[in-house]
């Protein structure tokens, strides 16, 4: 197996482990796959494998998930990967929700808004965009917002048959059909008869599509009940007695029998509560609501209460204002749900026109051709530069191709923009977040350094040089050889950085004039050229 073969296969791998994570304990070898990932520099792996440790924490319900999806967020935000970026802001807005504090419950839902937000400008492959949608769409279902839950398994569900991997096939099935059944337990409880009836086929179609082969048997048996749950809800006969789903449920859940028996009691009160046998109802709903205490079994519990309520104020004339008050209550519950889905709607306009509006910011300050900061970009960097005045090392990489024009001329326009484009990405590479790298036009380019010193800054452009020089550039035309000029200068970033900018364009000049292909430094004590402005652009430099 090739190295490129190995690393496809630890990215399918790291998926897998993804969902083995869920049913069982997998830190070994989670580890172990880190660490290749790690030795081998293949950051889309580590990337999955960071989501995997995630999933693994949330669900083990480890107090230090909370660094995992630090971890996984930053490195992410820092790859330009805004499929994992989504993925971990869900998982924190989904962490978040149980959180004490109110403040960070309520940034909660500006994490879910802006990773929903970021799912339109994903173009990460298949299973990576699928992954960052369950992502989000289980951090809405734990808010009740079913509705924008359900509009992303629509959208992902196309995806996956594009996914190399059938691992969220079986995920996506299930959480819709759930979905649908505790929309359906809430609309049951208020009394939305029309609303109730109209998304009745949407909901059977879901679950009959859970229905499948490829369903885990736990999660088939689940299914099941669902099933068995919606003809409940909607007056039906039931396909299957409760007490032969009962046994089964018993024989075959270990993990969440009680939730699901207690749908099927909730069932068994539902048809009794339709035959008028209230006293059936109250022994039912009540045993329904014992069990029903699983984070996903919420909306069941809750139409099992109201059963409940109901079934006791049906012996008693002076019950009524009790039930009218009970059921004020659901009512109104189920309006600040409502509330809620539209204040979900608009905070995700608000994070996609954001976006947006920073994307056409970003595009502004852009090189076309290099995807490198254009002059606008670098004249806001300096500009950030001077307001901070912190007094922390700035060092000033400026770069020009020695003898451009002369690529140009002999092959072609085509192949200088190549070299335009290696040249950026080697000089980017390496960079930090707080560095910015930028072509000033033709063939000049600079670098922003933060926190260099001039002998680190000199290592570092000598490093850059060699670098540039082993590059293959025959591969880009027969002969071609690309060789270019570096100015360093380096001192304190709370001085005005111009003054840095043009000390390195002085070392620059001085390159040139002696030949170019090197490096030369001006040093701290060198005065500085004359006049505010710099000399980037000098044009009486001598060009090799």
């Amino acid at each position: 197996m090739t190295t490129d073969e190995e690393r496809v296969s630890a990215r399918l791998d790291a998926f897998r482990l993804v969902e083995a994570v869920q049913q069982r304990p997998a830190s070994e070898t989670l580890a172990s796959a880190q660490a290749r990932a790690r030795e081998h520099d293949w950051p889309e792996v580590t990337l999955v494998l960071l989501y995997a440790e995630v999933v693994a924490g949330m669900t083990a319900a480890d107090p230090a998930v909370e660094d995992a999806i630090t971890r996984l967020h930053d490195l992410a935000d820092a790859a330009g990967d805004h499929a994992m970026l989504s993925a971990a802001l869900a998982s924190r807005a989904d962490h978040h929700l149980t959180s004490d504090d109110l403040a960070v419950r309520q940034g909660s839902y500006l994490d879910l808004a802006r990773a929903t937000a970021l799912l339109e400008l994903s173009t990460e492959p298949p299973l990576e965009r699928a992954t960052a949608y369950v992502a989000c769409a289980t951090a809405y279902s734990a808010r009740e917002l079913w509705e924008l839950e359900e509009e992303l398994y629509a959208t992902v569900t196309p995806v996956l048959a594009q996914c190399e991997l059938p691992v969220l096939d079986a995920v996506v099935r299930f959480n819709r059909a759930e979905a649908s059944l505790r929309m359906l337990c809430g609309l049951r409880e208020v009394d939305a008869t029309d609303e109730l009836h109209d998304r009745a086929p949407a909901a059977r179609a879901a679950v009959d599509a859970a229905l499948s082969e490829s369903m885990p048997a736990a999660w088939l048996i689940e299914v099941e009940v669902f099933g068995h749950l919606l003809d409940a809800l909607m007056g039906s006969t039931p396909r299957e007695p409760a007490e032969t789903l009962g046994r089964r449920v018993s024989a075959e859940l270990r993990v969440r029998s009680d939730p699901v028996l207690g749908m099927l009691r909730l069932a068994e009160a539902l048809a009794a509560a339709d035959d008028g046998d209230w006293h059936r109802v109250t022994a039912l709903a009540r045993r329904a609501t014992e069990l029903s205490t699983d984070e996903f079994a919420t909306a069941a519990r809750s139409l099992a209460m109201s059963l409940v309520a109901r079934a006791e104020a049906s012996g008693s004339p002076d019950a009524d204002a009790a039930v009218e008050y009970a059921f004020y209550c659901s009512r109104r519950r189920w309006e600040m749900r409502q509330e809620m889905v539209g204040s979900a709607r608009a905070s995700l306009q608000i994070e996609q026109l954001r976006i947006e509006r920073d994307r056409h910011a970003r595009a502004a300050r852009v090189d076309d051709l290099t995807g490198l900061a254009n002059r606008r970009g670098y004249s806001r960097h300096l500009q950030e530069l001077r307001r901070r005045r912190v007094g922390t090392q700035l060092a000033v990489l400026l770069l020009d191709i020695d003898a451009f024009k002369s690529v140009n001329d002999s092959h072609g326009h085509a192949v200088g923009d190549q070299v335009l484009v290696r040249v950026a990405d080697t000089l980017a590479s390496g960079t930090r977040a707080v560095d910015l790298v930028a072509r000033l036009g033709g063939d000049e380019f600079v670098a922003l350094l933060d926190g260099l010193d001039v002998d680190s800054a000199r290592r570092r452009a000598a490093d850059l040089r060699r670098r540039l020089a082993e590059v293959p550039w025959d591969e880009l035309a027969p002969g071609l050889r690309v060789a270019v000029s570096i100015g360093v200068a380096a001192g304190a970033a709370d001085s005005d950085p111009e003054h840095l900018v043009s000390r390195a364009d002085t070392a620059l000049y001085a390159a040139k004039a002696r030949g170019g292909d090197r490096v030369e430094v001006d040093r701290p004590d060198t005065p500085p050229p004359g006049g505010a402005e710099s000399r980037v652009r000098r044009k009486d430099r001598p060009r090799p």
